[in-house]
């Protein structure tokens, strides 16, 4: 039985060759009277490329098969772990609600939270159990949280230390770069339920801060709390689980506000190179920008709707 092979060739054996010419047609004779001679070499070799060349081919397969697989599930796990340090943020922030809820419903708060001009002499002498409701309630916020003041008029301003001037700590003791104190003048009055503003720097100490700001009523009047969440505490929470030192984070609010970037000026456009909805849950895409391919994983976080993208090099994988 002969066996078949692509690269099967049939050599002339020498009598085949019987034709005589001049020295060159000589010397290609004498070669091929001496491969003739080899032919059960030549056969077992060309059997032996029949063979390695399929298995070159199923190792390359089977090599880029695992080096897929080990991609999808280095990204698998990658999307886990945004998604955990996600739900952690979210604790955060629902902590932070239900501490204004807390707040707002303490017995205390509700007697003594007034304007300046309705309190009577009996309140005015009570009016240090704010601080101290305050402190006490916000006590486990310290380490994402750790700035909270009380606006009830445009007299003072409660914190967990005491109460100062209204204008002094704006201007003085707590300036916002982004937030002066004609916005907090209106916001006692225009603020919403629940809202986190975007991240602004604090000029006295340089750090990034998220202001959570709550409202509530009491007996006709508003009064709001702010708490001013760090944005060191929510870089640290997702760096902790990422895979990679390499990966980078960018966080962006309902409206398409910047609450967090950690991959640079260059954030914008990367994101725009997604070719999915940018509020795609739980999602995988690939992303190129200078001469750079990344592997962006993004989840959304409800109920505050920020959107979470964690930003790989693909050269990781």
């Amino acid at each position: 039985m002969r066996l078949f092979c692509p690269l099967h060739v049939i050599i002339p054996s020498a009598s085949e060759n019987s034709f005589r010419g001049g020295p060159s047609m000589q010397a290609g004779t004498a070669i091929l009277h001496k491969i003739s001679q080899n032919r059960l070499f030549l056969r077992i070799f060309l059997y032996f490329l029949c063979i390695l060349i399929p298995a070159i081919i199923l190792a390359g397969s089977y090599y880029f098969h695992i080096l897929q697989t080990l991609r999808d599930d280095f990204s698998e796990k990658t999307e886990i772990n945004l998604r955990n340090s996600t739900n952690a943020v979210g604790f955060y922030l629902a902590t932070v609600q239900k501490t204004s809820v807390n707040f707002f419903t303490d017995e205390s708060i509700r007697r003594l939270l007034l304007p300046a001009d309705q309190l009577t002499d009996d309140q005015r002498a009570e009016l240090a159990a704010i601080p101290r409701v305050l402190s006490s309630s916000t006590l486990n916020l310290d380490h994402y949280a750790s700035q909270v003041f009380v606006i009830s008029d445009l007299s003072r301003v409660f914190t967990r230390n005491g109460a100062e001037r209204f204008s002094f700590f704006f201007n003085n003791t707590y300036p916002y770069e982004r937030y002066p104190q004609q916005f907090w003048q209106n916001k006692l009055d225009n603020a919403k339920p629940f809202e986190i503003l975007p991240p602004s720097k604090l000029q006295s100490t340089d750090r990034i801060v998220i202001p959570f700001v709550a409202k509530s009523v009491i007996k006709g009047n508003p009064a709001i709390i702010v708490f001013n969440i760090s944005e060191d505490s929510i870089r640290n929470t997702l760096e902790s689980s990422a895979l990679f030192a390499s990966t980078r984070f960018i966080v962006l609010d309902h409206n398409g506000e910047v609450i967090l970037n950690t991959f640079g000026e260059s954030a914008n456009i990367l994101l725009d190179s997604i070719s999915v909805p940018a509020k795609s849950a739980n999602h995988s895409s690939v992303a190129s920008y200078n001469n750079q391919s990344y592997l962006i994983n993004s989840t959304t976080l409800d109920p505050f709707d920020w959107t979470f993208y964690a930003i790989t090099p693909n050269k990781e994988f």
